[in-house]
């Protein structure tokens, strides 16, 4: 069986594709975190600026709706202790 082996290149392109981050997609929000299994942030905006640079289109007030109707919802995860 011969396995084909992907370039760096091609990976990273793989890998930034995967994370919607190649070009703007069509997708609805909601759809886009689905897609993206959730979205990280240190900061309370930046999982709105990580949709709006993703999402073609993106509409703050179609954000904020979904935000508000708990179709989303914001958890907090504990890190271990810092090693440095």
């Amino acid at each position: 069986m011969v396995v084909d082996v992907l370039s760096d290149r091609d990976l990273n392109r793989a890998t930034l594709a995967r994370q919607m981050l190649l070009e703007r997609s069509s997708l609805a929000p909601t759809a886009a975190i689905e897609h993206l299994v959730g979205l990280q942030a240190q900061n309370p905006l930046d999982p709105y600026l990580a949709l709006w640079s993703r999402l073609d289109g993106f509409d703050l007030k179609r954000w904020a709706a979904c935000w508000r109707s708990g179709d989303w919802c914001a958890s907090s995860s504990c890190e271990g202790p810092s090693t440095s």
